[in-house]
């Protein structure tokens, strides 16, 4: 999380008044909700399998590490539209964003953290433990979000721009909505039938049927 949070942060201390106990608690809330949702996620699939939650962290840790390269370096935002630009995006134009800068980030914030990820042997308890401690993770999230609900018109305010910066929930999230566009955008439609209202012979003066035909 620490080596990841330079777009949130850089975004969210310039609309937060940390000469307040509510500014100090806004920031706060930002690492209880990543912490939060990354341990339950985790937690989630280490109950389905060990393997799988040690390959997704690492998969993470590389995406993770070319997307802070890129906002930081173009000042991007990860959002649907972002997300459905990347996706669009052809070789030749993928070609010409890389550089050589991008190399460190992907080698010490990428590469080194998933190779020790992929190589520490992990000891977890039974699966069902690792299940409550997924539910006990959101679980926190939800009693810090109603003792903290004095900050929600806060992130009302900036969630759409703050939701952007946040990995590596802003593409993971995005991408979903992106594909769920697609197909929303691609689905056929289907016309409704013809309709039209008569009286119903036995029916009183003041009764219509719908036909449908």
């Amino acid at each position: 999380m620490a080596a990841f949070q330079a777009p949130l942060l850089s975004y969210a201390l310039r609309f937060s008044d940390l000469h307040t106990v509510e500014g100090w608690v806004q920031i706060l809330s930002l690492q209880v909700l990543q912490f939060c949702l990354f341990a339950a996620l985790a937690c989630i699939l280490a109950t389905i399998a060990l393997w799988l939650m040690k390959t997704v962290v690492a998969v993470l840790f590389i995406v993770n590490a070319v997307a802070l390269y890129f906002m930081l370096t173009y000042g991007i935002e990860i959002d649907r539209t972002m997300v459905g630009n990347i996706l669009n995006t052809d070789q030749r134009e993928t070609a010409e964003l890389l550089h050589l800068s991008l190399l460190p980030y992907v080698l010490f914030l990428g590469i080194i953290p998933a190779v020790v990820v992929l190589a520490i042997k992990v000891q977890a308890p039974k699966r069902i433990w690792r299940l409550a401690l997924a539910l006990g993770a959101i679980g926190v999230l939800a009693a810090w979000s109603i003792v903290t609900s004095f900050t929600m018109l806060w992130y009302d305010r900036h969630a759409s721009r703050m939701g952007s910066k946040i990995l590596p929930w802003s593409y993971v999230v995005n991408v979903a909505r992106h594909f769920n566009r697609v197909a929303m955008d691609n689905r056929e439609q289907v016309l409704l039938p013809d309709a039209y209202f008569v009286t119903a012979p036995s029916a009183p003066k003041d009764v219509v049927v719908l036909v449908i035909g």
